[in-house]
């Protein structure tokens, strides 16, 4: 049955067209009059030799004439039919070349951007895209290529998507041996993909992927350095749980963490530090000789008095005092409680209040101090 589209249709008529034909007809395909003319005029040629000859032809014009490239390979997938019936083809070897020949020839027009016309065209384009190399990734069994190839796609739309980009890369690294011959179709694209994954990296909203096999990521795009970068970057990932706000990242952190190479005691300590191990990170810290990092964790601890050993000069006056208030809330007055009155109570709770937050005048602070460095009669 054939189907004259006049060639004067837009291409959203046309597009519309093709659907309604592929409802009746699931294997219709569009073809030049050249085609048809080529086919009837040596009709001693099998299907498994018009598949060929289709295929041979997409992979010559693919670069100058990705649409007739493309029309080539539709018609060659499409004249495999039933390898069941007496005009399918039944030769396996013929049906995955056809297969993966139709695979590459439609990446290579993804990769190269290559589709054309209005956006509505484009879209079908790229479903009816979708459909068909799904469909021959079924015939190879390879939905694993498939998932890829859709990821892909989703990239290409939005190329500048981090997300997408990683997406990709985590798909071609699951590819097993016997799909393999997909990802070079994409290498392209690989220095991209590339930059991406430190770029995810720094991404709080991705940074927890990284307890994935990153190592393999990278081998997935072409980089050999994968097993010296790969703890660099899991690290970056580690640092940027570490600064997110929300406590949920701390979990992803540990797990990203328990990956990284031993005897990495600064990451250690800043993780010891968000989980609210103050004292034990603090005593790393004090190892690594970074007294600042360790009096920080310390001052968290409310542990003022190791807190000296460490702090700044100028600082260890409010150490002191801060000691000095705690040891007096320390001291046991049994019945204080209940001997105080109403009054005496609040202006005790105002006075706490004052202090958590700066509020003591500064007049009275700055005379005990003077009282403090002023000497007696009995020094002179």
């Amino acid at each position: 049955m054939l189907i004259d589209v006049d060639e004067g249709l837009a291409d959203e008529m046309a597009v519309k067209c093709y659907a309604m034909t592929r409802q009746f007809a699931p294997t219709a395909q569009p073809a030049d009059v050249s085609d048809l003319i080529d086919q009837f005029k040596d009709t001693s040629q099998s299907p498994e030799e018009l598949a060929l000859r289709r295929c041979e032809e997409a992979k010559r014009v693919v670069h100058d004439n990705p649409n007739r490239a493309w029309l080539c390979v539709t018609q060659a997938f499409r004249m495999l039919g039933d390898s069941d019936l007496p005009n399918g083809v039944s030769n396996r070897t013929t049906r995955n070349s056809v297969c993966q020949t139709l695979t590459t020839i439609a990446t290579q027009i993804v990769e190269a951007n290559a589709l054309e016309g209005q956006p509505e065209r484009r879209a079908a384009q790229i479903k009816e895209i979708t459909e068909v190399v799904g469909a021959a990734l079924e015939e190879l069994r390879a939905p694993t290529t498939f998932d890829a190839f859709s990821r892909l796609i989703s990239w290409r739309r939005e190329p500048n998507e981090v997300s997408k980009a990683l997406a990709l890369v985590e798909q071609l690294a699951r590819l097993p041996k016997e799909e393999g011959w997909f990802r070079p179709l994409i290498s392209l694209s690989f220095s991209s993909l590339r930059r991406a994954i430190p770029m995810a990296a720094r991404s709080e909203a991705l940074a927890s992927r990284f307890v994935g096999p990153v190592d393999r990521w990278l081998e997935a795009v072409g980089d050999e350095r994968a097993v010296t970068i790969a703890p660099v970057l899991r690290e970056t990932a580690f640092r940027t749980l570490l600064a997110s706000t929300d406590p949920a990242m701390r979990v992803h952190a540990r797990r990203i963490f328990e990956m990284l190479p031993p005897g990495n005691t600064e990451a250690e300590a800043m993780l010891l530090e968000s989980e609210g191990r103050f004292d034990e990170a603090s005593s790393l810290f004090c190892a690594l000789g970074r007294d600042s990092d360790a009096y920080r964790c310390l001052r968290k601890d409310g542990n003022w008095k190791k807190a000296l050993d460490v702090a700044p000069r100028n600082e260890r006056l409010f150490l002191e005092w801060l000691i000095d208030v705690q040891e007096i809330s320390e001291r046991s007055l049994p019945g204080l409680r209940q001997w105080l009155s109403s009054a005496e109570r609040a202006k005790l709770d105002d006075l706490a209040d004052r202090i958590a937050h700066g509020q003591q005048n500064e007049e009275v602070a700055n005379a005990r101090n003077e009282a403090s460095t002023t000497p007696t009669g009995d020094e002179s």
